[in-house]
């Protein structure tokens, strides 16, 4: 797992540093990243002072949200990693 680590923030960073190009068609999306079961929320301990509850179409859930611009190539425009407040 140690090892696996490294090879995905040289692939993260690799496809961060590639900006797409504005040619006026852009698509606006978010996701939800769940950090853990809705059941086990109270016993997280990697995310406790970074995770929070939020709801979406799909219901509630525990962790973060991803908000993503990209444009008709499917090449990323903009990004941001929010977490929920309620």
């Amino acid at each position: 797992m140690n090892s696996y680590l490294p090879v995905c923030q040289v692939k993260l960073a690799y496809l961060l540093q590639r900006k797409g190009e504005i040619n006026g068609i852009a698509f606006i999306d978010s996701t939800s990243i769940d950090v853990c079961h809705n059941k086990r929320v109270k016993r997280n301990k990697v995310f406790k002072n970074l995770a929070k509850r939020g709801k979406n179409t799909a219901g509630w859930f525990y962790g973060f949200k991803l908000h993503s611009i990209i444009n008709e190539k499917g090449e990323i425009l903009a990004f941001q990693l929010t977490h929920m407040r309620i």
